[in-house]
């Protein structure tokens, strides 16, 4: 009869465990793909959410990449106006130079002439004096050189295409003043000041005008 009992006890003993592994194997084989699934999603959220907070940040990089394009830009442009404008004032210096070498051989022209004149009038005049002396002494005014009329009108037309390049030169001048004042003020990493040769007189003279103004 001790015998049965152990025997019951044992086989119910058994029982319990083989429900409890069955048990455990039903939930594995229910929950375990909806744990994987779950696993998955916080995975792919979470890389989501990521790329997120990345995104802003490489928004913002491409931002300033294309600012700093478009300042590279601006420089260049200006470097090339100083380059053309250097050439500009280069040839019209020279243009300058040339109609002041024209000019100065066109007075001692005009002084030699005068002077030819002054000489064939003097003898002219004391022959007058000697042959006839006048019976009264009345001043005399200095008789008008004669310049003919078409030099006269060649010299005014001069004059005036040289006060239309000065005044066209003028407004260059100032466009690219203001020009070198906007990359001075706002680019001063570039360090355009340094641009200029301050032995050039007429560069330390600019520059002194831009950084004035400035």
């Amino acid at each position: 009869m001790y015998s049965c009992e152990i025997y019951r006890v044992c086989k119910a003993k058994a029982n319990v465990l083989r429900l409890h592994h069955c048990h455990e194997t039903t939930t594995l084989t229910l929950f375990g793909p909806l744990f994987l699934f779950i696993y998955l999603a916080y995975a792919t959220i979470t890389r989501v959410e990521h790329c997120h907070r990345l995104m802003p940040v490489a928004e913002k990089l491409q931002r300033l990449q294309r600012a700093v394009d478009v300042n590279d830009g601006h420089i260049q442009r200006l470097r090339n106006e100083l380059r053309l404008l250097d050439v500009t004032v280069e040839a019209r210096r020279e243009s300058d130079r040339q109609y002041t070498a024209q000019m100065q051989a066109e007075i001692r022209r005009l002084e030699l002439d005068i002077a030819a004149i002054e000489r064939l009038r003097r003898p002219a005049a004391a022959k007058h004096l000697v042959s006839s002396p006048p019976p009264l002494l009345l001043p005399t005014l200095p008789r008008p050189l004669a310049v003919p009329r078409d030099r006269l009108e060649s010299a005014v037309a001069d004059l005036e295409q040289q006060s239309e390049r000065l005044a066209s030169l003028r407004v260059q001048r100032q466009v690219l003043e203001e020009l070198l004042r906007h990359a001075v003020s706002h680019y001063p990493q570039y360090n355009i000041p340094d641009l200029f040769d301050t032995r050039n007189e007429l560069e330390r003279i600019a520059l002194e005008r831009v950084m004035n103004a400035a």
